[in-house]
């Protein structure tokens, strides 16, 4: 299976960089390059670009950039105002050093409150079982809460994460 690494932001549809698959083995961590019509740079809090290796805030320049809601301006502040971007790939990092997982999914699925919440389905190794309170508890000390989700499944859970049917609520 040869699978594609893409990075993206809301504001930047569909996509910002692309990590090419010569590159996934070489370089796990990287978000890749810029794809075209796309500048990115990392920059400090006045906007200039930090060396490489320094921590900054991605930042991208491109025609197809949001600038706004068409024809209400109001509403971008409104929209953003709370939210809190999730990259799933830091949670898959995450949770793949848990002992027993073998693939996952990490997406984002409705909340009673507006908003996303952070779900994982996993496929465990075919001798583990995992349980969603080994999970909570793994991701606990190397994710932020918002990244992390506690929802109840139903006795015929395939797995500790499966997402939520329609018909559950968040705990």
């Amino acid at each position: 299976m040869r699978l594609w690494n893409h990075y993206g932001q809301t504001e930047i549809a569909p996509l910002a960089t692309m990590l090419v698959l010569a590159d996934q083995l070489r370089k796990p961590v990287s978000a890749g390059r810029a794809v075209p019509k796309v500048e990115t740079r990392v920059v400090d809090d006045a906007l200039y670009d930090v060396p490489a290796g320094d921590i900054g805030e991605v930042v991208h320049s491109s025609p197809h950039l949001m600038q706004g809601y068409f024809l209400d301006d109001d509403r971008a502040p409104a929209a953003f105002a709370g939210g809190e971007d999730v990259a799933s790939r830091e949670v898959d990092e995450v949770i793949y050093k848990l002992p027993g997982v073998s693939e996952l999914v990490v997406v984002g699925l409705p909340h009673a409150c507006g908003i996303e919440a952070v779900t994982a389905i996993i496929v465990p190794k075919a001798v583990v079982s995992l349980t969603q309170e080994q999970l909570l508890a793994h991701c606990a000390g190397l994710l932020a809460p918002i990244k992390t989700s506690e929802r109840r499944a139903g006795a015929g859970a395939l797995h500790a994460a499966d997402p939520p049917s329609p018909h559950q609520e968040p705990l």
